[in-house]
């Protein structure tokens, strides 16, 4: 087996950042210097609004990414959203990632992990740390009531 996910815990699939961390690769001639590379932290949502915003076309109000169009163009930085959170449904995991702070959930058990200075997320800081612990978890039980129960659209 070779070192696909570059020591980083888990594999593709799972809310770990051995499943998390892919990178990515963008082509585009004239737009995009050849031979760059960012470290920005993007996700799903931020590639929606990105390709949005490429294409000119104004974003929907449903998009809640931020688009990445300016570090692709080498022109500015990415501002991602103050958190991050994450579901695999069949495999009952939940994460949440907020600044250096990563909670994920198995099977109902939470493990806290300081990114900045574990990022092979190796040691489990949620005993040391259940203030951190149980922002994480507010913020995960909000975007499942915000998931579960959107509000409906105005008009």
């Amino acid at each position: 087996w070779f070192n696909g996910t570059l020591g980083y815990r888990g594999f593709k699939g799972d809310l770990y950042e051995g499943g998390l961390r892919v990178p990515g690769i963008v082509v585009w001639p004239g737009r995009v210097r050849a031979g760059s590379s960012s470290a920005a932290r993007v996700d799903f949502t931020d590639l929606h609004a990105t390709l949005v915003e490429a294409s000119g076309q104004p974003a929907p109000s449903e998009i809640t990414g931020r688009s990445f169009l300016p570090v692709l163009r080498g022109r500015g930085r990415h501002a991602p959203q103050p958190y991050q959170v994450w579901y695999s449904p069949d495999r009952r995991q939940s994460a949440v990632l907020e600044g250096k702070w990563k909670a994920v959930w198995m099977r109902d058990t939470l493990a806290l992990f300081d990114l900045s200075r574990d990022p092979g997320e190796q040691q489990d800081l949620a005993a040391k740390e259940p203030a951190i612990s149980a922002r994480l978890d507010s913020i995960r039980r909000a975007e499942d009531r915000r998931v579960q129960h959107p509000a409906k659209p105005r008009g």
